[in-house]
């Protein structure tokens, strides 16, 4: 080139001047460069007589766009020529799976190209398309079309619009607790079965737990707070599993524990998904009922019963109420149902009722009672059970000192002798003072 340029600055071609002859010399050698820069971008170069109008995609609004969205994209209108492009009208052509809102004008008027308007001073073209939803993910094409001054469009090669099929990225198929609740101070296995509904592969998935919070009463045990996997194929599912240790002082309730998954799509866009888990700390109340005291030791008697309820578990038992069913073999005299409202762990309570008892030969009476409950999360209990009463014989009776008759006739035997000493006592002394007198 440099010889080329030393040949022109000697010579006088064809009358034209040697200035003149250079600098057309370096305007072309100006547009080459241009040219061979704008192959490598986004960009297209046209040159209707004379003049060179280069169009560049600058970007796409979001790139890639979902699928059943809007995409915006702006171009950059220059003119790299010498002359003035005068009344350019740009067109946009739209194809599936791109189209225009109803109403929207597909041409738009640039006016006046100065030559050589570039840069800043270029002009901007700004479209808003919307892309099917049955669209498949890649890169689609649009092309533009152009005139100046009414003459012939010109219709430059297409432009690529980045498209993602829409999906709701990697989805929450379910949770799951085994035991489906932790009793405080034991361990429970947390199951997160995430599936992959696009259309594409996704990478470095991450599942996280935060166990941080003051509140929340578990540790992770085995490993920590974070499961990874590499990849999870269109359609696949996979599980990320954790092991949980409530603490051995938790409070019973439901509590939140933030979950975050964040994963790459085939393009390495980045995508975080933040949720809430839900888990239950609670302990199933261990209830027992037994006879706490009797006034009927044998058959054919009536008396008070109290029963003794306990609760010996961890949860509490709320809403408690104790019924005696119906026998053949005995007769609730009072109401057979009653309510003991809340019972704390580690507590009893007691219940009474007047029962009468038939004849019978056994030597133990069984009573069917019924417990209904809640525990503290409002699930409901509803549990049957076989209370044994015991029952003596009269020779028991005397024998465990359980009989009743015995004290009382000990007593009045008592007070008969006690009476009968006092008026045998009177008599004697009544006897001996006659005596006396007799004698005086």
């Amino acid at each position: 080139m440099e010889k080329i340029f030393n040949e022109l600055k000697t010579k006088n071609i064809c009358g034209i001047s040697e200035v003149k002859l250079i600098s057309t010399f370096c305007l072309l050698s100006i547009i080459f460069l241009i040219f061979a820069t704008a192959a490598s971008a986004t960009s297209y170069v046209a040159s209707p007589e004379g003049r060179a109008i280069r169009v560049t995609l600058i970007n796409q609004e979001p790139n890639p766009v979902d699928t059943g969205q809007y995409v915006k994209l702006r171009f950059r209108v220059e003119n790299i020529g010498t002359d003035t492009a005068k009344n350019v009208v740009f067109e946009i052509m739209p194809k599936f799976p791109f189209s225009l809102d109803p109403g929207a004008d597909a041409k738009k008027e640039i006016g006046t190209l100065e030559g050589v308007q570039t840069g800043n001073e270029a002009a901007e073209l700004e479209y808003r398309l919307r892309v099917d939803k049955t669209a498949v993910s890649g890169s689609n094409e649009i092309v533009l079309r152009y005139n100046i001054d009414s003459g012939n469009w010109i219709q430059l090669p297409a432009f690529n619009v980045s498209i993602r099929r829409y999906f709701p990225g990697l989805s929450i198929e379910s949770v799951s607790l085994q035991p489906e609740y932790i009793a405080p101070g034991s361990q429970a296995n947390l199951s997160i079965q995430i599936k992959n509904l696009a259309d594409s592969f996704m990478k470095d998935i991450s599942v996280s737990i935060n166990l941080s919070s003051s509140a929340t009463p578990f540790i992770p045990i085995g490993s920590g707070t974070e499961r990874k996997t590499y990849q999870i194929m269109p359609g696949e599912e996979k599980t990320f599993a954790f092991t949980l240790l409530a603490s051995p002082d938790a409070a019973l309730g439901i509590y939140k524990i933030p979950l975050l998954i964040t994963y790459k799509d085939d393009a390495n866009n980045n995508y975080s998904k933040s949720d809430i888990i839900g888990v239950i700390v609670d302990s199933e109340p261990v209830i027992s009922v037994n006879i706490y005291n009797t006034a009927l030791y044998t058959s054919g008697t009536k008396g008070k019963v109290t029963f003794k309820i306990v609760n010996s578990g961890s949860g509490n038992a709320n809403f408690l109420t104790m019924k005696i069913k119906e026998s053949k073999d005995y007769k609730v005299l009072s109401d057979s149902e009653e309510y003991v409202g809340e019972l704390s762990s580690d507590d009893y309570d007691t219940i009474d009722f007047t029962m009468f008892i038939e004849k019978t030969d056994k030597d133990y009476m069984i009573i069917p009672v019924t417990l209904d409950f809640s525990d503290t999360i409002g699930n409901h209990y509803e549990k049957d059970y076989e209370v044994k009463m015991p029952l003596y014989s009269s020779y028991e009776l005397k024998k465990y000192g359980l009989s009743k008759g015995n004290s009382s006739i000990g007593i009045v035997i008592m007070l008969f002798i006690i009476v009968a000493g006092i008026l045998i006592y009177r008599q004697r002394r009544k006897i001996k003072h006659g005596k006396s007198a007799k004698h005086d």
